[in-house]
């Protein structure tokens, strides 16, 4: 073989070699370009992931197991299979810190809210120190009690102008009207108009007017002792008095009491609108729940519907168009409900408890073997939701969308972490660690409440949850 040959052999290898070696790094960049890295330790090719990263505040420094990547909102691409530490710092707020998991060929987003670590003292105003806030369920009122020199006075804050500031309002001065003193349990509830209020202290109820400063004891006008349950109905002008085999409602107008339901094993309610109301009367006898739906003055009461078994729990959402209920027997059911009629009963999510219903469409929240699970209304199909559902407390559906808070307690602490997720979301997102006690999402769903500890001392902040969860504090 001559050497020309020879040469123009070695030529071609040598082009040949130049074409591989430019397909080889060609597809190595695609690969990387879709998320695989190249292992040289054992020449083997995997899928990373990828870690989304979204703080409020915008422009915060992010961290990956310590090392410095860059600011907010950031993507970081290329990243091993694997659990990481993100944290996240900013001046002036607090640190965020969480444990991620990165799975291959994923995206892993993580949302963040940074809690500002200066309040302005001045922002809420207070005669005395604060003894108690009280999250109230049936308006948008926030309560707070001071005490100063043993004195204590009830304020309010109407969740529904927050906008417009955070003042205080005063009610009354509880040392003189139920004799309050410290140490004493005292829970509030208001009406909507927040005209009379509903005060329990030390196991006794009473109705109080804010406007004509009238104090009225509710056994004087009830005599039942063992009252388990005090509650306003949609309704200004009702209450609604339950203890576990009767049930009747109070006018405040009239002071006069209707009785709806009597001598039953047991008896379980739900407001339906401001005029009606929804209960089952459960008999030992025929092991059948009788639901009856009647006007808040015990008119128009009619039987709608036969269920087996003893009710537990009935949900009502807002639209009032359908109703769930459960039973002691772990048999659920979902009814349409029309002009006073329940039709179309659709047993679902057997041997699961109902944790919540969606107060205004999609989604009823149930529980079995430890698991949350999340049934879609109009098909009924689940999604699992939570594992380790009993490490969790306080679960609430938010109204206007498929979210779900709930808080777990710290170790060694009276704090709690304060989480939201999505429904069918991969992970939680973390609100606050240091959260204490209740959070409250005020009505319509347009505010998140919750008291954070910091420096020995608690604050009150507020998550704005439709305007682009901007947290905004106020001293307490």
């Amino acid at each position: 073989m001559t050497n020309k040959k020879v040469k123009n052999i070695l030529s071609k290898i040598s082009s040949f070699g130049i074409i591989l070696l430019i397909l080889v790094i060609s597809l190595l960049i695609v690969l990387y370009a879709r998320g695989y890295n190249l292992d040289l330790s054992n020449f083997s090719i995997t899928s990373s992931g990828i870690i989304r990263i979204n703080t409020t505040p915008n422009n915060s420094q992010v961290y990956l197991n310590n090392k410095y990547v860059g600011v907010s909102p950031l993507v970081l691409n290329s990243i091993d299979p694997g659990s990481y530490y993100i944290k996240i710092l900013k001046n002036n707020y607090t640190e965020w810190n969480s444990l991620v998991t990165v799975k291959s060929g994923n995206i892993t987003n993580v949302d963040s809210f940074l809690l500002p670590s200066q309040v302005d003292q001045s922002i809420v105003k207070t005669d005395g120190n604060i003894y108690k806030v009280i999250y109230n369920d049936n308006s948008n009122y926030i309560y707070i009690i001071t005490d100063k020199s043993g004195v204590y006075k009830l304020y309010y804050i109407n969740l529904s102008l927050i906008t417009n500031g955070y003042s205080l309002n005063y009610v009354a001065n509880l040392s003189k009207i139920i004799n309050f003193s410290k140490g004493g349990n005292i829970s509030i509830k208001s009406n909507t108009s927040l005209s009379d209020l509903i005060l329990k202290y030390n196991n006794r109820y009473y109705i109080y007017n804010v406007l004509t400063n009238k104090l009225t004891l509710l056994s004087k006008l009830i005599y039942i002792y063992n009252l388990e349950n005090i509650n306003w109905t949609d309704s200004p002008n009702y209450i609604v008095i339950k203890d576990n085999n009767l049930l009747a409602t109070l006018s405040l107008s009239t002071d006069q009491v209707y009785l709806l339901s009597y001598n039953s094993m047991n008896v379980v309610y739900r407001n339906i609108n401001s005029s009606q109301i929804i209960f089952s009367s459960y008999s030992s006898t025929t092991g059948i729940s009788d639901i009856f739906i009647s006007n808040l003055d015990g008119t128009d009461k009619v039987l709608a519907y036969k269920i087996k078994g003893d009710v537990n729990n009935i949900f009502v959402n807002d639209q009032e168009s359908y109703i769930a209920i459960g039973t002691t027997l772990r048999n659920n059911y979902l009814l349409s409900f029309n002009n006073n009629i329940l039709s179309n009963e659709v047993p679902f999510a057997n041997g699961n408890n109902i944790v919540s219903f969606n107060s205004q469409n999609n989604y009823i929240l149930t529980e079995k073997n430890n698991t949350l699970y999340a049934y879609y209304v109009n098909n009924l199909s689940n999604i699992t939701v939570i594992d380790n559902y009993n490490e969790l407390s306080n679960i609430k559906l938010y109204s206007l969308g498929s979210y779900i808070f709930y808080q777990k307690k710290n170790i060694g602490s009276n704090t709690y972490s304060l989480y939201e997720q999505t429904i069918g979301g991969n992970s939680p997102v973390l609100i606050s660690k240091d959260t204490v006690g209740n959070y409250y999402i005020t009505i319509g769903g347009n505010y998140l409440f919750f008291n954070y500890y910091y420096n020995n001392n608690t604050y009150l902040y507020a998550v704005t949850l439709i305007k682009n969860n901007n947290i905004f504090p106020f001293s307490l």
